[in-house]
């Protein structure tokens, strides 16, 4: 399937100059994750939620920054005419969640991880089908090794934290239970959003997600999609896990986009020592009917 089935014509832009604050609040009221930037007709580079929380809000740059001292550039581009897949791989290896499109050599859309994601889980063929229920349970994408921070803590002290593990999200915690999740989204929408100084705003404040909690054997990744879609939430990619009352982590969908990338190529035997070692012995021994090695 070419990406012209999934590209997004009405790219949201502005120009170099245009300031973060301004940047901010246009993701904010658009509810995306990226603003494209265009100089003399053409698009020159992109500011995205982690170009605000890694550069402005780690570096204590003033609201009226323009755009063009923050971007991406030059853009990272994919003709229309390459695959879903083609897509896929250059995402992940280039670590980026929106991915520019062109069509006769000049940018006619784009594309972000979701959209991605939401085919793979929804077409009848490709990776997410040829595993079959081997990567359903969530256990198997949970990242148990979370960072947190206090709810007491700053926004400013956040996106540190977040800039220098280069992550998208942090656990919130009081009194050393987990309350809430906070996101990349989260600081620049509701904190630069409002034009708020991040110095002074507790994390606690703008609390991005409730706390979710299942049984993530039979919790399954299109359940989590479509749970993501419905809260309208479209560009959190980070969800909690819970199995009864122990917490054991966060799914990323970065490692669906690894696991997409290994299955298209064949690696079968690769995916199953990830399994075995990012999933807990108790929690193999629960999903021993699903997680099934005998294929490979």
């Amino acid at each position: 399937m070419s990406l012209k089935n999934l590209i997004h014509r009405d790219i949201i832009h502005t120009a170099p100059e245009t300031t973060i604050s301004v940047i901010a609040r246009m993701m904010r009221d658009h509810k995306i994750g990226s603003v494209f930037v265009r100089e003399n007709n053409m698009f020159t580079g992109i500011v995205t939620d982690s170009d605000l929380v890694r550069k402005a809000f780690t570096q204590e740059l003033p609201l009226n920054t323009p755009a063009e001292q923050v971007m991406s550039a030059p853009l990272i581009e994919i003709d229309i005419e390459k695959s879903v897949m083609d897509a896929n791989h250059l995402m992940y290896f280039n670590e980026i969640r929106h991915l520019a499109i062109s069509e006769n050599g000049a940018v006619c859309g784009m594309i972000s991880v979701r959209d991605l994601v939401k085919y793979f889980l929804s077409s009848g063929e490709g990776p997410i089908n040829t595993m079959g229920d081997v990567i359903k349970p969530l256990t198997v994408l949970t990242h148990r090794e979370v960072e947190t921070i206090d709810a007491s803590s700053t926004a400013r002290e956040a996106a540190k934290k977040m800039g220098g593990n280069k992550i998208g999200s942090l656990m919130i915690t009081d009194d050393g239970h987990y309350i809430g999740i906070v996101t990349e989204a989260d600081l620049v929408r509701k904190v630069m959003g409002y034009s708020m100084n991040a110095s002074e705003i507790p994390v606690g404040v703008i609390i991005g997600s409730p706390f979710f909690g299942w049984l993530p054997n039979r919790f399954s990744l299109d359940k989590c999609n479509t749970l993501i879609s419905i809260l309208g939430i479209y560009n959190l990619t980070w969800i909690s896990v819970v199995f009864f009352s122990n917490y054991l982590g966060i799914v990323g969908f970065s490692l669906v986009l690894l696991i997409m990338g290994i299955v298209a190529g064949g690696f079968i035997s690769i995916l199953w020592g990830i399994v075995r070692e990012n999933t807990p012995s108790h929690i193999l021994g629960l999903t021993s009917g699903v997680l099934n090695p005998a294929p490979f």
